[in-house]
């Protein structure tokens, strides 16, 4: 028995010396790059400021001219919270769906200077979330 208990504490010491002393942890997994491109997205929606903080969006299969949000009706919009980045007047943000990732994706807007600046000269912005239910 003694025999036994002594291999059995030899073995310890050996597994734990071969790691360095130390117990491993378990590595976090890494989350997703942001894409540079969504052409290969298999859903698209369209995110618009439909008046101070409400937004909506819509799936761009289900509205004439490719989801234009502003020719669609009512009746296909749902409400969805607007981003806090803040959303540009007549420049629509997309949600894209990207394997099973969504990446909500907004541009300036159009006709913005940056040379001249002002509210609507903003970064892009390309950050993960939740898929529109």
């Amino acid at each position: 028995m003694r025999i036994l208990t002594l291999i059995v504490t030899l073995a310890a010491a050996m597994s734990t010396s071969a790691c360095g002393g130390k117990p491993t942890a378990p590595t976090a997994p890494t989350a997703p790059t942001a894409p540079t491109s969504f052409a290969g997205a298999s859903r698209t929606w369209e995110v618009n400021n439909q008046s101070v903080d409400n937004c909506s969006f819509v799936d761009v299969q289900v509205c004439p001219e490719g989801g234009d949000i502003e020719s669609c009706a009512a009746e296909h919009l749902r409400p969805y919270d607007c981003p806090p980045e803040g959303i540009w007047g007549s420049s629509p943000w997309h949600i894209y769906l990207l394997g099973d990732t969504c990446w909500l994706h907004g541009e300036p807007m159009p006709g913005c200077e940056p040379e001249v600046g002002g509210a609507d000269c903003k970064p892009p912005v390309t950050r993960r979330v939740d898929c529109p239910a």
